[in-house]
């Protein structure tokens, strides 16, 4: 049993099904609740151990495009123009499209699903 203060939602969530449904499962759910996070750097190793290596290389490269994006966008239309100041707009519209846009896409994803 859990001893802290996670207990009580781990007790919950565990009663309603949720943690049973998580891939970490429950024994790394009561391990993570029981440590408590000290640096970075031990979050990040916890992060490591829990999720593996595989999965932050692959979600690191699932976030690159859309930096790469901004940034693109803003060397593109500031070559082409001449002017610092349109790229900057540029890429800063297509950010703020980024953020509008993101949350929409994913409230449809989880209603369609993804394909």
């Amino acid at each position: 049993m859990i001893m802290g203060a996670g207990a009580g939602l781990l007790d919950l969530l565990t009663a309603q099904g949720f943690v049973r449904d998580l891939v970490v499962g429950r024994r790394a759910a009561e391990a993570f609740l029981r440590s408590p996070v000290v640096s970075p750097l031990s979050s990040y190793r916890r992060l490591l151990s829990l999720a593996g290596v595989g999965y932050v290389v692959v979600a690191f490269l699932g976030r690159l495009p859309l930096a790469m994006s901004q940034l693109g966008t803003l060397l593109l239309v500031s070559d082409a123009t001449g002017r610092y100041a349109a790229g900057g707009l540029a890429a800063g519209a297509l950010a703020v499209a980024n953020a509008v846009g993101a949350p929409l896409a994913g409230g449809i994803a989880d209603r369609v699903g993804q394909r």
